[in-house]
């Protein structure tokens, strides 16, 4: 389990990096389609290590604490 969302999302980015990286069956078929790839991952690791994915497009939650 993972305390916060922010935790999750970040280890979530993580494993899709390393999904790119360590994957040989066809993850990437020509290199624009790489580097596309690669940089999603980055961007979305970089928001998460920010705190930018957890509350975007959600409602305050103050009831369940």
């Amino acid at each position: 389990t993972f305390q916060t969302a922010d935790k999750w999302y970040t280890a979530l980015a993580e494993m899709h990096i390393a999904t790119l990286v360590f994957q040989h069956n066809d993850m990437v078929e020509f290199e624009d389609d790489c580097k596309t790839k690669s940089v999603a991952r980055q961007l979305f690791l970089r928001l998460a290590k920010q705190g930018r994915l957890s509350n975007f497009g959600f409602a305050p939650d103050n009831w369940s604490t």
